[in-house]
């Protein structure tokens, strides 16, 4: 049996988590209506549980459960990422927020841009090819190879800040 809250393996007759301090709630024999129950499996091949979904919500708000991680009914034989269950929109949200801290300038707090940094090579070419195409018509081969350098490949990404012109 593990805790609901932290899932940390409980001993049997634990009344506490001993781990978090949660009481271990212990399921009722006699109730007609029983509450589903999930098992998790981590990105790291760990199979937690059961849990149950106010269980699994808090586990996703602890970020203790994460995108990566699969999700099954008790009863059930298959897995299903988290991102394909019920529980998708709340993992969903949660990555939302680390994304946000992660762009968020840490001098000023505005939000950072992505720009892509192109070679000026290349746009010097482009420039050279379109001036002496009229007149030589070497421009064309020296526009495409411009071309190509300026736009053909990924070019460097990073992070900048519109308020305070931080950049990573």
């Amino acid at each position: 049996m593990f805790c609901q809250n932290c899932a940390k393996e409980l001993d049997p007759s634990a009344i506490v988590c001993s781990a978090c301090g949660t009481a271990v709630l212990r399921p009722n024999a006699g109730s007609a209506q029983q509450r589903a129950q999930y098992y998790v499996a981590n990105s790291m091949g760990h199979t937690l549980g059961p849990f149950s979904d106010d269980a699994i919500r808090s586990l996703i708000q602890q970020q203790r459960i994460t995108i990566k991680d699969s999700v099954r009914l008790q009863h059930a034989t298959t897995w299903t990422p988290i991102t394909q269950s019920q529980f998708a929109q709340l993992v969903a949200s949660q990555t939302g927020v680390n994304r946000l801290a992660i762009t968020t300038c840490p001098y000023c707090g505005a939000g950072l841009v992505v720009q892509i940094k192109r070679s000026r090579f290349g746009l010097i070419l482009v420039v050279i090819g379109i001036c002496l195409t009229p007149a030589f018509g070497i421009g064309i081969p020296i526009f495409i190879v411009g071309f190509i350098i300026r736009w053909g490949g990924k070019g460097k990404a990073f992070y900048r800040c519109a308020r305070c012109n931080y950049s990573s």
